[in-house]
């Protein structure tokens, strides 16, 4: 699941909702509970990370979400992004 800290995070209030994750996966499938029950586990969760991908992909925030929830993952430097950022600098002092 795409995941970046952000400062804002807050509550907003202690009610849970126990079916948050259901109610995510049938807006996205158009199935309802009792078929969203009978999925496969792996399933479910492939279906629950890509509604809430698209969710996201919604609103700029959300897109910025993404683009750091990506970036955070990242183990391996963009060399491709430095040497631009290198070239883009020289001469520049």
């Amino acid at each position: 699941m795409p995941y970046y800290p952000k400062k804002t995070d807050s509550k907003g209030h202690e009610w849970a909702i126990y079916t948050i994750m259901e109610k995510t996966v049938s807006d996205y499938t158009g199935l309802n509970f009792y078929e969203i029950e009978e999925l496969d586990i792996v399933e479910f969760y492939c279906y629950f990370r890509d509604a809430r991908i698209y969710n996201l992909m919604q609103t700029e925030d959300g897109q910025e979400y993404l683009e750091n929830a990506w970036r955070i993952t990242q183990t391996a430097p963009d060399r491709k992004r430095l040497r631009e950022k290198k070239i883009g600098t020289q001469g520049t002092s």
